[in-house]
C-alpha cells in the first residue's frame, strides 16, 4: 500500500489533490503545530483585481497544536462566500456546506474543504484517514512520525511532496522496510479552484 501524509489545507491547491489521488490511503496530519502564515487557514484566489488571500481568523492561545486550534469568528464565511462567488462566477459556492453552518475547529474545517474539492470536483475516492484517530507514540523527529504513522497502516511506500527532500530521513523509513517515493513537482501556478472553475 502506498500511503501520502500531508497536512491539511484550507482549499487546497491541484499538487496536494494529486497527491492525494496518486496514493492509496491520505493520513490527514492534524497533530502537528499550528504553523502561523501558512496554508493550513487561508488559500490564495485570482481575482479580476490580482491574487487575493483569503484566511480564516484563528485564536493565538487555543493551543499549539493544530488540532486544538480554534476559529477566532463566523465573519470569515460570509466574506469567502462572497468573494468566491464575485471571483469565479461559474462556482457554485451557494450550495456549499462549508459557508452553511459554524464551525469551532480549524482542524474540522480545512479537512472539509480539502474533501469538497478533492472528492467533489476531483472526484478522489482514495480514503482519507486522520493522524489524530491513530494509536502512535510520540517521536522525537518529524521523520519518526511519518514512519510511526506508515507502520501502523501497513504502508509499503510512502509518497512525499518534493519539498521532503530536504528534511525526510530516508534510512528511518528503510529500516522499516518502507520504501519512499518523491512527488513530481512540476505543476501548473494556479489553485484547485483555478483549474475547476476558473478566474473572471
Amino acid at each position: 500500500m502506498r500511503v501520502a501524509i500531508h497536512q491539511p489545507q484550507y482549499l487546497p491547491w491541484m499538487g496536494l489533490l494529486e497527491k492525494w489521488r496518486a496514493v492509496d490511503l491520505l493520513i490527514i496530519l492534524d497533530t502537528v503545530q499550528y504553523e502561523r502564515g501558512g496554508w493550513q487557514n487561508r488559500c490564495r484566489i485570482r481575482t479580476p483585481h490580482g491574487d487575493r488571500w483569503l484566511t480564516v481568523p484563528v485564536r493565538r492561545h487555543s493551543g499549539p497544536a493544530l488540532d486544538e486550534i480554534l476559529i477566532a469568528d463566523d465573519a470569515w464565511r460570509r466574506i469567502h462566500r462572497k468573494t468566491l462567488a464575485w471571483a469565479y462566477p461559474r462556482l457554485p459556492v451557494n450550495e456549499w456546506d462549508l459557508f452553511a453552518q459554524p464551525w469551532l475547529r480549524l482542524a474540522a474545517l480545512t479537512v472539509a474543504s480539502m474533501t469538497l474539492l478533492g472528492r467533489t470536483y476531483a472526484k478522489i475516492t482514495t480514503p482519507m484517514l486522520l493522524a489524530s484517530d491513530l494509536p502512535i507514540p510520540e517521536t522525537e523527529n518529524a521523520t519518526g512520525r511519518l514512519v510511526s504513522l506508515c507502520r501502523e497502516v501497513g504502508a509499503r511506500r510512502y509518497l512525499s511532496g518534493v519539498g521532503g527532500r530536504a528534511y525526510v530521513d530516508e534510512d528511518q523509513f528503510r529500516a522499516a522496510g518502507i520504501a519512499v517515493d518523491y512527488q513530481d513537482g512540476h505543476w501548473p501556478p494556479y489553485t484547485a479552484l483555478d483549474a475547476f472553475f476558473g478566474g473572471s
